[in-house]
């Protein structure tokens, strides 16, 4: 925890002497000249600061999405949002939009889209997707760590873990590896020699995307602007239909399960 901040007080035993222009009264320009070099010097240093930190880090795209909440203005919204809305406690658009940034919203997208696993193909980053076409799956329950698929010999294929070092599982050629909440169906061909798999914790990843996932909302229109931030172009517009489509899936069954109450 950062200390707090306090006001800076003079001290009593040598309190501050004022300034002025009378009693200080060598100009400005002749200082700022003797000491052009020196200032010269730690502006040209702090912008090829800036300009060195810019050029190496990482690009990152935005895609976005633009949701209609139906239902707002006429009171389909849901009976208690409604009655909070009219008495000024709370925004219906603002509570959907808060519903998007949600965990019952992200925690089924970062398991689909397995946004808790990192993969990097004999050195070359890569969605477990892209590495794994016909078959990967981790679960929210999976272990966190550093993981490696090896191949062995009469094409058989072991999962290490880099911190124990021996196989977790093994399979032969062409059959799923299971273990730990993980599996997967290592890749057809001889063309890789090791793929190398970094899983996070489940709730670490959640916030994570929480945190590259911004929502706008104006009140003169009954529109959700979610944008979505990420290194890869595919994976920020992945993310944005992700969310929107599970956002739809879940306000269906909210209302569903809201019109069977309200019959009985």
């Amino acid at each position: 925890m950062e200390p707090p901040i306090r006001a800076l007080e003079a001290r009593p035993d040598r309190p501050a002497a004022p300034v002025s222009w009378a009693s200080n009264p060598r100009p400005v320009g002749a200082v700022l000249r003797r000491r052009r070099w020196t200032l010269g010097l730690v502006s040209g240093t702090t912008l090829a600061l800036v300009a060195g930190l810019t050029y190496l880090k990482d690009p990152e795209y935005t895609s976005t999405a633009t949701i209609l909440v139906e239902g707002v203005r006429d009171g389909q919204i849901g009976a208690p949002l409604d009655v909070l809305g009219r008495v000024g406690a709370v925004s219906p658009v603002q509570t959907e939009a808060e519903m998007i940034r949600s965990r019952r919203v992200l925690e089924p997208v970062v398991d689909e889209m397995d946004l808790h696993v990192s993969v990097s193909w004999d050195g070359i980053p890569a969605r477990p997707s892209e590495a794994f076409p016909q078959h990967f799956d981790a679960s929210a329950g999976a272990p966190p760590g550093v993981f490696w698929l090896r191949r062995g010999e009469g094409g058989s294929v072991g999962l290490f873990s880099e911190s124990a070092g021996f196989p977790m599982a093994m399979a032969d050629a062409g059959d799923t590896i299971r273990t730990g909440g993980l599996s997967l169906l290592p890749p057809a061909g001889t063309g890789w020699s090791q793929i190398r798999l970094e899983m996070a914790s489940f709730p670490a990843a959640v916030q994570e995307v929480f945190e590259r996932v911004a929502v706008r909302t104006d009140p003169a229109v009954d529109l959700i602007e979610v944008s979505c931030t990420a290194r890869d172009p595919a994976e920020a517009q992945s993310l944005c239909d992700g969310i929107a489509a599970q956002y739809i899936q879940l306000r269906t069954v909210l209302q569903r399960a809201e019109a069977s109450s309200t019959a009985r």
